[in-house]
């Protein structure tokens, strides 16, 4: 019991850390109050679920805070896998994460840290054998929603298949800077990213 709980809540510090949008049920707050925190102008909108005050999404994203959730939460996260058959220990990291993952997808609106958020929970709640069964559950919902979501964009398994498809990808990729995640050399990045066939934009725009 001992083992398991320890690689698996390890497992979480990597995902909890790698880079959804609003719901009906979430409020958007002001245009400018991420102009103060990690943010900064690149996430001009926060939200928050309506039944959470606005003041507490807001102190989260002040920066001392953010930064100590941000720094933190692999601590956390080792702590709970070095003493796994401790409740409190693992309710603690479940929480913090819970803290981390809402005034980071607050202002970025991604769902990257949905499914270390799940697993935190069931590790923290369910014995072992039955965490480890919903974190599986959680992985596959989670890689399988976004394979079907660009199989339905794209317009079927063949048109997703399309050489095109990789090429516009690699596009994109291509004309991120090198701080936001692009290519360490562009050019070499821009012989694989051939332009796509005007057929497939059409196809695409007419997707969406």
């Amino acid at each position: 019991h001992t083992h398991t709980h320890t690689h698996t809540h390890a497992s979480l510090v990597a995902a909890s850390r790698s880079p959804c949008c609003a719901s009906s049920t979430s409020r958007r707050l002001s245009s400018t109050c991420c102009s103060g925190c990690a943010g900064g102008t690149s996430a001009p909108i926060v939200t928050c679920p309506s039944w959470l005050p606005a003041s507490a999404v807001l102190a989260l994203r002040r920066r001392p805070m953010y930064y100590t959730l941000c720094r933190a939460g692999p601590l956390t996260m080792i702590t709970a896998a070095a003493w796994p058959d401790v409740w409190m220990v693992r309710l603690g990291a479940a929480a913090w994460h819970s803290l981390y993952v809402l005034a980071e997808t607050s202002c970025t609106h991604s769902h990257r840290d949905h499914a270390s958020l799940y697993s935190a929970w069931a590790l923290a709640l369910l014995p072992a054998h039955l965490a480890h069964g919903v974190a599986l559950g959680v992985c596959v919902h989670f890689v399988a929603s976004s394979g079907f979501a660009k199989l339905h964009v794209a317009g079927g398994a063949a048109a997703w298949a399309e050489p095109s498809t990789l090429a516009s990808i690699l596009r994109q990729y291509n004309s991120l800077p090198i701080r936001e995640g692009g290519p360490l050399l562009p050019r070499a990045s821009a012989l694989r990213a051939p332009p796509a066939p005007r057929r497939h934009l059409l196809r695409l725009h007419a997707r969406l």
